[in-house]
């Protein structure tokens, strides 16, 4: 255990690629958390901008209309 101010996760090489989609597969059961959020550092402000994009996403599929991840 580390207690530092600041810190940041350290990534594999080639993480990009294995991050997980946000359709997770299930009807209605998305997938949105930190980890997903890269190469940025996991801020608050970026979660909200995640936060935002799965609403986005999720109103997209209910409504018909083709959204990205």
């Amino acid at each position: 255990l580390f207690r530092e101010r600041a810190a940041q996760p350290i990534v594999p090489l080639r993480y990009s690629e294995r991050i997980p989609d946000h359709r997770t597969g299930m009807p209605g059961l998305y997938l949105a958390n930190t980890s997903q959020i890269y190469p940025e550092d996991r801020g608050t402000n970026y979660s909200v901008r995640l936060g935002n994009r799965i609403a986005a996403l999720v109103l997209g599929d209910l409504t018909g209309a083709t959204g990205g991840r």
